[in-house]
């Protein structure tokens, strides 16, 4: 499916939204997901909880960072490990779902190496762009690796916790591939940039 030709505002596809909905009924059952409805604009309620997500259609970004919002402030109670925890299982449930085998195939080295490709599939706004990291001596013999993902021009690039969840997301797929010791570490480096530093041992 094609991305609509000049979209009014960003969409991206509704794997994320489906992995969200998933994830909380998942770890905190009816009454987690009527907390984050209680806290959703009603746009975006109707279009996420009270209509069918379809995984690969368009919704408009909005909605998912209503949706950071709403899991943060209500069943997450701001708690920053239980909003790890709840997008761990969001990629779990949604991408993780659909190409789950597909990354089991992968090193993380070349999984990040396509994560442009990837998004350009998944996102209609944004540029990211992605640098490898050399290899750097650590104490024992394992050495630390890894890669600078730069998100420019998009909304989650403007939204300080859509940039906890973006490097979020992406050292957990890293991290499925087997590198168990990802870690990340993010910010902002001017009005309309996240960017994303992954390192994991060799």
């Amino acid at each position: 499916m094609d991305a609509p030709v000049n979209p009014s505002e960003p969409l991206s596809r509704g794997i994320g939204l489906h992995g969200f909905r998933m994830a909380a009924l998942d770890l905190w059952g009816e009454r987690g997901l009527r907390a984050i409805a209680e806290r959703l604009p009603e746009s975006t309620r109707a279009e996420t909880l009270d209509a069918i997500v379809l995984p690969v259609s368009w919704y408009p970004v909005r909605h998912t960072l209503a949706w950071d919002d709403a899991a943060y402030d209500g069943p997450c109670a701001r708690d920053d490990a239980a909003f790890r925890a709840f997008l761990d299982r969001a990629i779990d449930l949604g991408f993780g779902r659909m190409r789950r085998f597909f990354v089991r195939l992968q090193s993380a080295e070349r999984l990040v190496a396509r994560a442009p490709e990837m998004w350009r599939y998944q996102h209609t706004h944004g540029t990211l762009v992605v640098a490898p990291k050399l290899a750097e001596p650590r104490g024992g013999a394992s050495r630390q690796v890894g890669a600078t993902l730069t998100l420019r021009d998009h909304p989650f690039a403007r939204h300080p916790l859509a940039r906890r969840a973006t490097a979020e997301v992406y050292r957990y797929i890293a991290a499925m591939t087997g590198r168990t010791s990802c870690r990340e570490t993010h910010g902002a480096e001017g009005p309309d940039v996240l960017v994303v530093r992954l390192s994991w041992d060799e």
